[in-house]
């Protein structure tokens, strides 16, 4: 490559601007919006395959280009993925903390134990579980339809 190599200044965009701004880039901007939709949704998807890698993976995409499709229906799509990753994440250290307070309370010689608790932390990391998979499911399905995720 040349020392004087520069980059067409319609490809990057001014500062403070998504790279996609000139005319006729809307389009353009809709069709990028939707695939990393897209991707977000599946990285939620594999997320409980993943032992939640692929989570934080989507919410920083989410959060990093919020600004590319905003004032698009993608922008609901992406409020509902970030609101998506933080319920779940309440849910499932809901969950966990129930649960390994019945292990450490099963371990205790007083009583019968934390068994009770045990079983209701496995059954909130079940409905955190579920809920998740409903989420994803009908984020996707809006998204096929092309409708946004909020009818405000």
């Amino acid at each position: 490559m040349s020392a004087n190599y520069k980059p067409s200044d319609a490809s990057l965009g001014t500062p403070g601007e998504p790279p996609f701004g000139g005319v006729g880039d809307e389009a353009k901007r809709l069709e990028a919006g939707l695939n990393i939709t897209r991707v977000v949704y599946v990285l939620h998807a594999i997320a409980p395959a993943a032992m939640g890698v692929t989570f934080f993976v989507a919410v920083f995409i989410n959060y990093s280009r919020l600004s590319l499709v905003a004032g698009t229906y993608l922008e609901s799509h992406f409020r509902f993925q970030i609101r998506t990753f933080w319920f779940s994440m309440l849910y499932t250290l809901l969950g966990i903390s129930i649960l390994v307070y019945g292990f450490v309370a099963s371990l205790s010689a007083s009583r019968d134990g934390g068994w009770g608790y045990v079983w209701l932390g496995l059954v909130v990391l079940l409905f955190a579980l579920f809920w998740h998979i409903y989420r994803v499911v009908r984020g996707f399905m809006r998204l096929a339809e092309r409708q946004p995720m909020y009818t405000d």
